[in-house]
């Protein structure tokens, strides 16, 4: 199974990929909460920070689009909404559901630790039909990537997991849980996690 770095080709089938696995999410489906017309503004919503991804982080994903990473690096998070111009694209992006995206996405920003420089997750999607034994595969060989790019820097990862199984599940790759539970108001708790940066071993120093 490959693991490729995203292309600006690739781009439209990953934000389609992001909006079908997150249609009907616990939290997105608050962020979003009129169902018509909301495949098209998640699609912009996610297009926006896939496209930031491509130049202040990266996005690598499986052959076939069976799943997908967006992440940021250190730097992006020092960036501020203005310099970006994060409001403004995102009132075009979302149009009627630009105020509870805001909300959202402000009620993280609040809780994202800034102790230290370190990457940041932003997003994980697998599609539907490679979940079950396919999707173990999927996700070790995304979290297998992302691991090893963080072991190479040397940084650790901050993420929110929308389900509290995320929070079980990412422990096989070193992350644990950076707090029990987090909540902004009007939308469902979500779950954080960090992980540290790891040395590998080289087989010399057995």
């Amino acid at each position: 199974m490959q693991c490729m770095q995203a292309r600006g080709s690739d781009l439209d089938n990953i934000c389609d990929l992001l909006t079908a696995e997150f249609f009907d999410d616990p939290i997105y489906k608050f962020v979003f909460i009129n169902r018509v017309g909301r495949f098209d503004r998640m699609w912009r919503f996610f297009r926006v920070y896939v496209d930031f991804a491509r130049e202040y982080g990266g996005i690598h994903f499986i052959e076939n689009y069976a799943g997908v990473q967006v992440y940021f690096r250190p730097e992006f998070m020092a960036i501020s909404n203005e310099q970006l111009d994060i409001d403004n694209r995102l009132r075009r992006a979302c149009d009627s559901d630009y105020a509870a995206v805001a909300a959202w996405m402000r009620g993280c920003d609040n809780y994202h630790p800034r102790t230290q420089p370190h990457y940041y997750l932003f997003l994980t999607a697998v599609e539907h039909e490679h979940r079950g034994h396919g999707g173990a595969r999927v996700m070790a060989t995304l979290f297998g990537e992302l691991s090893a790019i963080l072991d190479k820097n040397g940084f650790p990862c901050y993420s929110e997991c929308t389900r509290r199984g995320g929070q079980i599940i990412t422990r096989r790759w070193g992350f644990r849980a950076a707090a029990p539970s987090r909540k902004v108001e009007g939308f469902p708790e979500f779950y954080p996690v960090w992980r540290e940066p790891q040395q590998t071993v080289a087989f010399s120093e057995l």
